[in-house]
């Protein structure tokens, strides 16, 4: 059985619901589309063969819509808060009305439906007039009831720039501070990777900071407000990289995007004495990229990838300066993300403030040509070949191989 079958049992409803109606008023092509359905038990629905995914903690069950595949297709419910946490709820999915599972929604842009069948627009809290005014706005106190909204909501504001945020936000953040830490960290690490994809990730960071919350989960990034060399401050350094990214043409991808969020975390630490130089900071940063990916629950690629750029950052500019030797173990160490880390290094450079993108541009040239020959040397000079040539495995081995390998990076 598909939805439109579904659809044609007497008293079942299906609506169209959150994020794809909401993205079809502001003209933006909605990569997924949500399913609610009323008028039929999860009994019913186990009846009809609908399978149930796994894991989810109120009924959900997999149909195929037409032109979208298997689509999650939610019962309508309603939530009673009865703990702490996102995961403190009693969830009733008895003759719920549509109005009421949009009513325990966050936002009121978040909480219109269309009737897949007839096409009606259901806007029972002035969604569409708060698309139109640019307002993130609450559906009711009920938005207090869930903390993890607090950074939802600063997502949002990081997808839509232009929308403001309303005034009663900030009264619930106040009422559900206490909770925060309750939260999964992958949830909120959900949250923080979908703003660094955002239009305008730095929103995301000064919403939180406006709400007195940014040191909850992201201390890191709160430490960064002091005194730097560019852009003012190294908090405003690393957010205007994230939203340059955002405004460029290039999709950049997470590791990147990661890399950029994390790779002065060590500037938090620098002595206030230094400031605003921070000396040492790509050292120091490396154990703090390691805590916080430990603590936020982020993946191990992530965790390698932020580390090494915290390391690497500024010595990948200063390798056409470094002589044959320390190039190759420096290429060496970092081969399997060599041109990853080119480009953090290089977008570091070029996007900050009064930054020479002509000048830039020629260093990262000149930082990917060294590392080029450098593998070129590396599958040139090999260990087998220097066996072959009779030097035997041993101590001496190594740095034999090394001596052998700069000799040829300098014919290159």
């Amino acid at each position: 059985m598909n939805l439109k079958e579904l659809s044609a049992l007497g008293g079942v409803e299906i609506y169209m619901v959150g994020g794809c109606v909401r993205d079809t008023f502001l003209n933006i092509e909605a990569k997924d589309v949500d399913f609610v359905v009323t008028g039929i038990s999860p009994e019913k629905m186990e009846q009809l063969g609908f399978e149930k995914p796994v894991g989810v903690s109120f009924p959900v069950y997999l149909v195929e819509v037409d032109g979208h595949g298997r689509c999650e297709v939610a019962l309508a419910r309603t939530e009673k808060k009865t703990g702490v946490g996102y995961h403190g709820f009693e969830v009733e999915t008895e003759n719920v009305s549509i109005e009421e599972d949009l009513g325990r929604r966050d936002l009121t842009v978040n909480a219109m439906a269309v009737n897949y069948r007839s096409g009606e627009m259901i806007d029972p809290y002035g969604g569409l007039k708060d698309i139109e005014d640019k307002v993130l706005r609450p559906v009711s106190s009920a938005f207090k009831e869930d903390p993890l909204r607090v950074y939802r909501v600063a997502r949002f504001a990081a997808r839509f720039p232009e929308f403001t945020i309303a005034d009663e936000i900030f009264g619930y953040v106040n009422d559900v501070k206490e909770e925060l830490q309750s939260l999964a960290a992958e949830r909120v690490s959900e949250e923080l990777f979908k703003a660094l994809k955002s239009k305008k990730p730095s929103r995301f960071f000064d919403v939180l900071d406006d709400f007195g919350v940014l040191d909850e989960h992201l201390s890191e990034i709160k430490a960064l407000q002091v005194p730097d060399k560019h852009d003012g401050t190294a908090y405003r350094h690393v957010l205007n990289l994230l939203d340059r990214c955002g405004r460029a043409k290039k999709d950049f991808d997470m590791k990147i995007l990661f890399g950029l969020f994390a790779h002065d975390f060590g500037k938090g630490t620098t002595p206030a004495e230094t400031l605003p130089a921070h000396h040492d900071h790509d050292k120091r940063g490396e154990p703090m990229v390691d805590d916080f990916c430990k603590r936020m629950r982020i993946s191990n690629e992530l965790r390698k990838f932020g580390k090494r750029c915290a390391r690497s950052h500024i010595t990948m500019r200063r390798l056409m300066e470094m002589k044959p030797a320390k190039v190759l173990k420096f290429v060496d160490l970092y081969k399997d993300d060599f041109e990853s880390l080119a480009l953090v290094a290089f977008l570091d450079a070029v996007y900050r403030d009064g930054a020479d993108p002509i000048v830039e541009g020629k260093l990262y040239k000149g930082y990917c040509s060294v590392g080029s020959k450098a593998f070129k040397t590396f599958s040139t000079v090999t260990g087998k070949q220097l066996i072959e040539k009779g030097v035997e495995p041993g101590p001496a081995f190594g740095p034999r191989l090394l001596e052998a390998r700069i000799s040829h990076y300098k014919t290159l």
